[in-house]
């Protein structure tokens, strides 16, 4: 409303399939979005993989409109990160692009293997915008002083906007083996090493080393049926969640201990609920499923199974080994519950900071640095660290230190306040 824009917004949570009728298709469908002839796609690297719900969403509905891409990191692990991106829009992989050989796929080959440069196709797509390229080709200026600005104009009015002083990052060092007591290595053992999750590897798991059996179903699907749909796409699905649950713990371990207590908590009643879905016969996968067990604080066990049983389907038990499973699942409660007692204590009243390193670190950063003094803004990943560090640097409840995540409801209120003549509040 501010810069007077016809703009509809959507959060990327939205792109989803619906489980009961998959042809449905938010961005197609509803009249807020079907309409619209440019996208403007903010973070565009959370669509480097072509095998997730968002991704098949927004692709077809960009074949008939331009996009415009913002990242600024739209290669994390390879090349083929950016050839996803760029197939949402061109989806043909024969191209007009002025690149040899003129196939997206067959080139994209040819940099993995050495034989082309990224570069050479990402001129022919990428704007990029440094400080330096904006002074080199005049859209930005040097005052007297020698500091860089553009002129902007508002309301019919131009001014200079200074870019602002950037100062060196400062890396603050701690130690995660004394902010966990010493157990740094003995959690982490349980968590687990990468590991090329089947069935042999699982029969060859150390005792005390998760198994991750609610995220690899499709390895405890009897032989003769994993080649069969429904199946087959389990072991899509489960191909990499393993590793990515896993990585998600080793995050939340390293961004704080409050984190990743409450997220220790939550898989031990994930997996409680999930065994005993499956010892009434039910084998609980799917989205409604997954939401169902995320969610299911509101049921007590007996309603949650009556839940379940209503959304059942595709999943036979006796198509899975089911004896194996539930050992597993056991396996892996008991291991959480292990990990939970080992942190549980850990400044787990928010009184005692001097007990967790990383904390102690921050907290004495910002008694000594003058430059602090004023105003701090600290982000994290994670709301729950955000939380954490609220209620450790808010002892004396001061209404200028607050807390916001995506959640808040007064979040301009607070982006306001802390910069009010940026925001004209």
């Amino acid at each position: 409303e501010r810069y007077h824009l016809n703009a509809r917004m959507l959060s990327m949570g939205m792109l989803r399939l619906d489980e009961n009728d998959k042809s449905k298709n938010i961005l197609l469908d509803d009249f807020k979005y079907k309409e619209r002839d440019i996208v403007l796609i903010d973070e565009s690297h959370n669509f480097r993989y072509s095998d997730t719900q968002r991704y098949q969403i927004l692709q077809p509905y960009l074949q008939t409109r331009k996009a415009i891409f913002l990242t600024a990191t739209p290669r994390n692990k390879s090349a083929w990160d950016i050839y996803n991106q760029i197939k949402l829009f061109h989806p043909e992989d024969k191209t007009d692009l002025p690149i040899d050989p003129p196939d997206l796929r067959q080139y994209f080959k040819d940099i993995e293997n050495g034989k082309k440069e990224l570069p050479d196709l990402l001129r022919h797509l990428l704007i990029r915008r440094t400080r330096t390229h904006l002074l080199k080709w005049g859209y930005a200026h040097k005052d007297l002083k020698g500091r860089c600005y553009i002129i902007i104009k508002e309301h019919g009015i131009e001014s200079k906007k200074y870019f602002p002083k950037r100062e060196k990052p400062f890396t603050l060092e701690y130690s995660i083996d004394k902010t966990y007591k010493g157990l740094y290595n003995q959690i982490r053992s349980i968590i687990g090493k990468p590991r090329k999750f089947n069935t042999f590897y699982l029969s060859k798991l150390p005792e005390d080393e998760l198994t991750y059996a609610r995220y690899g179903l499709w390895n405890y699907v009897k032989k003769h049926k994993k080649g069969k749909p429904p199946y087959t796409d389990l072991h899509r699905a489960g191909r990499n969640l393993r590793g990515l649950i896993r990585v998600m713990l080793f995050k939340r371990f390293e961004s704080s201990v409050y984190a990743f207590r409450e997220s220790i908590k939550r898989m031990i009643n994930i997996n409680k609920r999930f065994l005993a879905s499956v010892n009434e016969g039910i084998i609980p996968a799917g989205e409604e499923a997954k939401n169902l067990l995320y969610e299911s604080d509101q049921y007590d066990e007996s309603q949650l199974i009556d839940e379940l049983r209503k959304i059942r389907r595709k999943y036979e038990p006796q198509d899975f080994e089911i004896n194996r499973l539930k050992e597993d699942l056991k396996k892996d409660i008991s291991l959480y519950k292990n990990i939970y007692e080992l942190v549980k204590d850990i400044n787990a009243n928010n009184k005692d900071p001097e007990q967790d390193d990383k904390l102690s670190v921050l907290i004495q950063r910002l008694k000594d640095d003058e430059k602090l003094k004023n105003k701090v803004l600290i982000f994290t990943q994670y709301a729950e660290t955000a939380k954490y560090l609220y209620n450790n640097l808010n002892q004396e409840s001061r209404s200028d230190i607050v807390s916001i995540d995506s959640t808040h409801k007064n979040r301009s209120n607070i982006v306001n306040r802390f910069s009010p003549k940026a925001n004209e509040y």
